[in-house]
């Protein structure tokens, strides 16, 4: 019996420290791709109150890594 194929899974892994206009941008432009992602990961280095805002709103299910 064959193996069962599936479509590979498409995973980012964004880095951020202290840029929220640079973190609004990219993930603005993840958001914008031809194929979505199917996961997000956003490390931040220098977390606040306002990069996990950011990512909740302009990544809604991102997994947020403080």
């Amino acid at each position: 019996m064959a193996p069962e194929h599936r479509a590979p899974q498409l995973c980012g892994v964004l880095v951020t420290y202290r840029r929220p206009e640079s973190l609004t941008t990219t993930l603005r432009a993840l958001a914008a791709q031809a194929r979505p992602l199917d996961r997000l990961v956003v490390v931040d280095n220098s977390p606040t109150p306002e990069g996990r805002a950011l990512v909740e709103e302009h990544a809604a299910g991102a997994h947020y890594v403080a």
